[in-house]
């Protein structure tokens, strides 16, 4: 039995293609330990659904930015010994502070090793501590067994910033057992807009209130997910923009939804995903984003900013209306386009379903990573599920 350990200095629950392809490894055979850091915030609220071959443990890490650099060393000795005392065959390694675990295990133990970067490394971190991590990241991206990206133009970067050979482009999608059948338009009430993830205004805008002002009365916003350190009160701003637009009535807020299944239940109950990420964003996110992803397989149309990013990639395949995120009346046009036409929505939830299940989910996406890790899985899975 293959024994895989993953590491991150923070919790794998937050991370949808963490609970993917610790799934798919169980699944098919593998044991999987998961060693982590509670999240932050309501971000913490977050859980995984349990497994027989997985087992989990995050250490606690204080609020304090103090309590938080004296966490790092007890995380990176725990994790060490973890290494020494299990022996695994892989280890996983997917935020920038677990990557000198990668580096030591590679080098001292010859395991096999995943680098997986979610997001690339903040700008402006400076000291001896970000020189040390930088270094780091460059020299365990040039002996990972394999790099994992989530996305094209980063993964491109990603080389020509560290040499890294061995690089696989991994979408964030769900797995196949996910998709769910999009419910008929005429079955339902209403027009039900839908968002769930990180909260902040460069994901989800406030001009999406605006919008819903200008729609009928029949078009509502559901949304789920945890503000970020930065983003700390957006949520309870949208809902007291939505009342001084005298429309709180059709905005309800779901908090941080624990588990990701009963979200995607959640999502399966609106009639549109919202994708409206910033013409001008931290990085780019087509195929990192999850959330497209998740609404396609939930059955849901979706509602992108009209950048080419993002058009050639899901405007293109016909699942999506864009738009001008910043632009009450521009997403309210898009909102009316989909609302006055059911047969149109239908159409896209379909070839929505169709794209997850053929090509657009976690098990094609990752079948390059375990490939490359030569890990040979079980024919028939033993999943709970």
């Amino acid at each position: 039995m293959t024994k895989i350990l993953y590491v991150q200095f923070t919790a794998a629950a937050n991370y949808p293609p963490l609970i993917a392809s610790s799934g798919i490894l169980a699944d098919g055979g593998c044991e999987v330990r998961i060693l982590g850091v509670e999240a932050d915030g309501s971000a913490g609220s977050l859980r995984m659904a349990p497994h027989p071959r997985i087992a989990e443990a995050n250490l606690a890490r204080g609020a304090a930015r103090l309590s938080r650099a004296a966490g790092y060393p007890r995380f990176l000795a725990r994790a060490r010994a973890e290494i020494a005392r299990w022996r695994p065959d892989i280890v996983y390694c997917s935020d920038e502070r677990s990557y000198p675990i990668g580096l030591w295990a590679s080098t001292r133990t010859g395991c096999r090793t995943v680098l997986h970067e979610h997001d690339p490394p903040g700008e402006g971190r400076g000291g001896i501590v970000g020189a040390v991590l930088r270094q780091a990241r460059r020299r365990f991206a040039q002996r990972a067994t394999v790099c994992v990206i989530p996305q094209d133009e980063r993964a491109k970067t990603f080389h020509a910033e560290t040499g890294a050979s061995r690089v696989a482009v991994v979408y964030n999608c769900p797995r196949v057992g996910e998709v769910r059948v999009a419910v008929e338009r005429t079955a339902r009430e209403g027009f039900t807009l839908w968002y769930h993830g990180a909260i902040g205004p460069k994901q989800l805008p406030p001009q999406i209130v605006d919008a819903l002002a200008l729609c009928p009365g029949d078009v509502r916003l559901a949304f789920a997910g945890y503000e970020t350190l930065s983003s700390q009160g957006y949520a309870g701003r949208l809902m007291e923009r939505a009342r001084e637009h005298g429309i709180s009535d059709r905005v309800q807020y779901h908090g941080p939804v624990p588990e990701r299944a009963e979200m995607l239940r959640h999502a399966a109950g609106a009639d549109a995903g919202l994708a409206l990420f910033s013409r001008v964003f931290r990085d780019p996110m087509v195929g990192a984003s999850n959330k497209p992803f998740d609404y396609l397989a939930c059955g849901l149309p979706l509602l992108i900013n009209d950048t080419p990013e993002w058009g050639n990639f899901y405007g293109a395949e016909g699942v999506a209306v864009s738009c001008d995120p910043a632009d009450p009346a521009d997403i309210a046009r898009a909102v009316m386009a989909l609302r006055d036409d059911p047969a149109r929505c239908q159409g896209m939830a379909a070839r929505g379903e169709e794209l997850i299940r053929t090509r657009w989910n976690y098990e094609a996406q990752f079948a390059k990573v375990i490939e490359a890790l030569g890990i040979e899985m079980a024919r028939k899975p033993a999943s709970p599920h």
